[in-house]
């Protein structure tokens, strides 16, 4: 990955589809690994330098969790989730930086999606990249979508249930001057396509709905099989 990119905010409980669901704790077993250690894995072996979690209110499982790893990459700082998330970023993040939601799992295409994401990053033209997968191609969900891209990549829409073509995987550059008062991601990404400053990239590889507990056991099963092999293991 870009130098450029070297931080990144885990968001715990975040929802950024626009839908209500039962969110799967960052401790969930899937393939013999907690979510939340596949998703570090993922932005450890990316080039991310340091991590913010960031659980809305005291979550003692996953601070004592965290904590007992011992990293010094590690940073855990409770948010709460009715101040902006400017606040919760302050004196930390010094740039441009990953906002990720914990529920994200993915598995990478021919070149690994943060990579893919930092040399699409364009400051001048973007206050927010979001990974994006067409609803057809995604393992689990319902299948309405949440966005809209035009042919040049700018989100054109962002739905609240309707009908589209891709779902927001929960990936996204941020720009954190651009947070504005926004309490949620999906606020900042509303205020980002306000600004028309919002864009999307096409992910070539799996992503996994994990929102329902269908879903979730559904990945399960298939990440168990033998000829499913993990890019970062």
């Amino acid at each position: 990955m870009s130098s450029r990119i070297s931080q990144a905010a885990i968001l715990v409980g975040e929802v950024t589809t626009g839908r209500p669901e039962a969110l799967p704790h960052p401790l969930t077993d899937i393939a013999n690994r907690a979510l939340i250690d596949h998703l570090l894995d993922r932005l450890w072996a990316s080039g991310i330098a340091r991590v913010l979690v960031a659980p809305v209110g005291p979550d003692g499982d996953l601070t004592d969790y965290l904590v007992a790893r011992e990293d010094p990459r590690l940073l855990v700082r409770d948010r709460d989730a009715t101040a902006p998330l400017a606040d919760l970023l302050a004196g930390w993040a010094d740039g441009p930086l990953l906002a990720v939601s914990s529920q994200s799992l993915w598995l990478d295409g021919p070149t690994g999606v943060l990579e893919r994401m930092a040399a699409e990053w364009r400051p001048d033209a973007m206050d927010v990249l979001v990974l994006a997968v067409a609803v057809a191609k995604a393992f689990g969900g319902t299948g309405l979508g949440d966005l809209t891209l035009d042919p040049l990549g700018r989100v054109t829409g962002l739905t609240g249930g309707d009908l589209a073509p891709y779902y927001n995987t929960g990936v996204h550059i941020v720009d954190p001057a651009a947070l504005g008062g926004a309490r949620s991601l999906n606020g900042v990404l509303r205020g980002a396509l306000a600004r028309q400053r919002l864009y999307g990239l096409v992910h070539d590889g799996a992503w996994f709905h994990v929102g329902t507990e269908s879903d979730l056991a559904n990945t399960r099963a298939m990440l168990a099989e033998p000829e499913v092999r993990w890019v970062i293991s």
